[in-house]
């Protein structure tokens, strides 16, 4: 029997600290992986969010619990037809399983679209944590980061938001420049510019 794997950290935080922190948890969801000291997952299929307030005498709880949820394997066409020529499937609730559109395959070299996201996410990530904690970060990492995002930017389409690329490689070169020269000032600058670029096209594509 396997035993439950579980890591729980409790914070205290003000306000403004709390609502910080519930925004790097919504960049980490929205890029599709979250790190927590004794692991790291990448998230695929449905996130569950259920918000709880309790207040008893002088005491007010707000719990929030996220619950991930695995993605439903979408039958193959040759189990789709022996599926329809069984029996009637129960009624299981108002789901219906669609095959979605296809991400770019991978070919001659090139990562699918999907792929080069998650590790944007990840790189990305990594040159944050390094600017929060006051340190400058590596040049390896800052290196990582600007390849996988010009790469994103290979995938030429409207539907990736393509139109918002010319705003966001300006946003790259700003940064790479204030990391040649050592201005960690213009780095910020950088970083919050590309954030806000990420953050205008997912509301717009997402």
């Amino acid at each position: 029997m396997n035993t439950p794997k579980k890591d729980k950290v409790k914070h205290r935080f003000s306000p403004a600290e709390a609502a910080d922190y519930l925004r790097q948890l919504a960049d980490a969801l929205e890029q599709g992986h979250i790190a927590l000291r004794s692991d790291e997952l990448d998230l695929e299929g449905e996130v569950k969010v259920k918000e709880e307030l309790k207040t008893k005498s002088d005491k007010t709880t707000l719990k929030i619990n996220l619950k991930l949820v695995s993605p439903i394997p979408i039958p193959s066409p040759e189990e789709a037809a022996a599926g329809e020529a069984g029996e009637p499937e129960q009624d299981g609730g108002f789901v219906e399983i669609t095959a979605g559109e296809e991400e770019p395959a991978e070919s001659e070299g090139k990562a699918s679209y999907k792929k080069v996201k998650k590790a944007l996410g990840k790189s990305f990530s990594a040159v944050r944590e390094a600017r929060k904690q006051g340190g400058m970060p590596e040049a390896e990492q800052v290196a990582a980061f600007l390849a996988d995002a010009r790469a994103l930017c290979t995938f030429d389409k409207a539907k990736y938001g393509s139109e918002n690329y010319p705003r966001f490689l300006a946003a790259l070169e700003r940064l790479e420049a204030a990391m040649a020269a050592g201005e960690a000032q213009a780095l910020d600058e950088a970083l919050a510019e590309v954030a806000q670029c990420k953050s205008d096209c997912h509301g717009k594509f997402k």
